[in-house]
């Protein structure tokens, strides 16, 4: 696998970050830091990006599962796969728990939340099970179809007459406050398609290479920019707080003049339920090997064919129970919680691989 695939998984999650909250964290705390967030974020993620990358070259064609399985005894990597592997399939639940809400509420009110949900779940489980390179080529498909539409809406948003550029400008008087963990936590997760490397570096085969990182930090500044700016042009500083989806609202907002389907709302939201069910895919996929490394030894014979759709069964649950129990603000609340954890785990996560890698160098 050549080094490109590692910017689309980098690609996929900034593109995600509209599904799960993040857009909403940072426009409550606009007075609050959000910017500054932003600006730190660049540096931290594109630090912690690097280190992983870094650390994981040393340990040529190996996951996670491998990399601790050298270094560490059952009994500390055991418990740790297993809290990885549940933290990803949290973010699985998240985006898709989501996505169902927004599809019964913008696509057909009458639509079941519980089998609309057990539809996505059902294409995303088939899709994790497949072996890793082809969830990286089904990532780079998708990629290429979905982006250059998502771009062409971004390029409308910024030329439309509804853009009101004096309140963007006006939030620089916000610029200099000093950041909250959770808006830290929520900037952060644009970056954090790297961390998917850690099962799918196996397929890299040692040809993996840091050359290109600089585009890293490019990418989250755009990004941002977008992420940020664009509904905040359209509502107004003061009223873009007011809205549950500040994206999806943004996005009814804007009209094709001449296009076979005149409201923007409903291509955006066909464009990402593929980026939706593509970021499930990898998560759950890298979920799946996690704690199939967690569980190597009590796994042998017929049982390991199995293994992956028993876990899948299991992961599919607790979302299907909670969707009909759960509301918008829950399931904001609930983000924000997650992501809050997240950033402290992934740093853990990212210095652990870098020392193990220096340690391996030296031994």
């Amino acid at each position: 696998m050549k080094t490109h695939y590692f910017f689309y998984l980098v690609l996929m999650d900034m593109l995600i970050n509209i599904m799960v909250y993040v857009p909403d964290i940072l426009f409550e705390d606009r007075f609050n830091g959000a910017i500054m967030s932003m600006l730190l974020t660049i540096p931290l993620s594109t630090t912690l990006a690097y280190l992983l990358s870094i650390g994981l070259m040393k340990f040529p064609g190996m996951g996670l599962p491998e990399i601790f399985k050298l270094t560490f005894p059952v009994w500390i990597r055991t418990p740790v796969l297993i809290y990885l592997g549940i933290n990803w399939s949290i973010g699985v639940w998240i985006a898709l728990t989501n996505f169902a809400i927004l599809a019964k509420r913008y696509i057909n009110p009458d639509l079941s939340l519980v089998a609309v949900l057990l539809f996505f779940l059902a294409v995303v489980g088939w899709g994790a099970v497949q072996n890793s390179r082809t969830v990286l080529y089904v990532t780079e498909i998708i990629t290429l179809l979905n982006v250059p539409l998502i771009f062409f809406i971004m390029i409308k948003a910024f030329t439309s007459s509804y853009m009101r550029w004096k309140e963007i400008f006006s939030m620089g008087a916000f610029a200099f406050n000093w950041p909250t963990w959770s808006s830290l936590s929520a900037a952060t997760y644009l970056f954090n398609g790297y961390i998917e490397m850690v099962i799918l570096h196996r397929e890299f085969e040692g040809k993996f290479t840091t050359k290109y990182h600089w585009i890293i930090p490019i990418m989250g500044l755009l990004s941002f920019i977008t992420t940020f700016a664009v509904p905040i042009g359209f509502h107004g500083l003061m009223a873009v707080g007011d809205y549950p989806y500040p994206w999806v609202v943004t996005a009814d907002s804007m009209r094709f003049k001449l296009g076979f389907v005149e409201r923007v709302v409903f291509v955006f939201l066909l464009l990402y339920i593929g980026i939706s069910i593509m970021y499930g895919i990898v998560a759950w996929h890298n979920s799946i090997e996690l704690l199939k490394g967690a569980f190597e030894k009590t796994i042998k014979g017929q049982w390991q064919r199995y293994f992956p759709w028993i876990l899948l069964a299991l992961l599919a649950i607790p979302p299907c129970y909670a969707v009909e129990l759960i509301d918008q603000p829950k399931l904001l609340q609930f983000s924000r919680l997650w992501l809050n954890s997240r950033l402290a785990g992934e740093i853990a996560l990212v210095l652990t691989v870098y020392l193990l890698g220096r340690w391996r160098k030296t031994a």
